[in-house]
């Protein structure tokens, strides 16, 4: 995540994640987040979860850009 617009611009060039997905489903089941503002990504992440959104859905979702919400599409390029 080191590379994601949002670490690079706070050079937090450790940024990581650790994602869980629903093998059938694809749909995001848990997470684990180590950077500068995890508690956003966290959040963000959370909603995922919660609504049990499918990966196509999350893709979707245009949240503020510049944010860490705007660089989940990366999750899925």
């Amino acid at each position: 995540m080191g590379q994601w617009y949002t670490y690079h611009r706070l050079k937090d060039d450790s940024a990581q994640v650790t994602t869980i997905q629903d093998r059938v489903t694809g749909q995001l089941v848990g997470a684990v987040v180590l950077a500068v503002n995890a508690e956003e990504l966290v959040n963000d992440l959370t909603e995922v979860i919660t609504n049990h959104k499918r990966p196509e859905e999350a893709f979707n979702w245009v949240p503020i850009y510049p944010s860490v919400a705007s660089d989940l599409g990366y999750f899925y390029h």
